[in-house]
C-alpha cells in the first residue's frame, strides 16, 4: 500500500454535517469517505482533461467530422440538419 499523507481541508458545515451522517450511517470514517472521494473527483476530472487534450490534437491534425457525418448524427437523432 502506498504511503499515505496527511491534508488538511476546508468544508462547509452542510458539507460537514453530511460527511458525519455518512460516517455514522457506514462502517466507515470521514476520512475513508473522503479519500474515496478524492480519488474519484481526481479521476473524472484527469479523463475529462485526457478527453479534451485528445480532441485539441484530432482538431489540430484536421480530424473533423465531414459534413456527410454530421448529417447521419443528426438524422439518427431523429431530426434533419436544418430543421427548426
Amino acid at each position: 500500500m502506498p504511503s499515505a499523507v496527511s491534508m488538511t481541508i476546508r468544508v462547509d458545515e452542510k458539507t460537514a454535517e453530511t460527511l458525519d451522517r455518512l460516517s455514522r450511517a457506514s462502517d466507515h470514517d470521514a476520512a475513508w469517505h473522503l479519500e474515496r472521494a478524492v480519488e474519484s473527483y481526481l479521476s473524472e476530472q484527469l479523463e475529462e482533461f485526457e478527453e479534451i487534450r485528445r480532441a485539441v490534437a484530432e482538431a489540430d491534425a484536421g480530424d473533423f467530422a465531414t459534413d456527410d457525418e454530421v448529417e447521419q448524427a443528426f438524422a439518427s437523432f431523429g431530426k434533419p440538419l436544418n430543421a427548426p
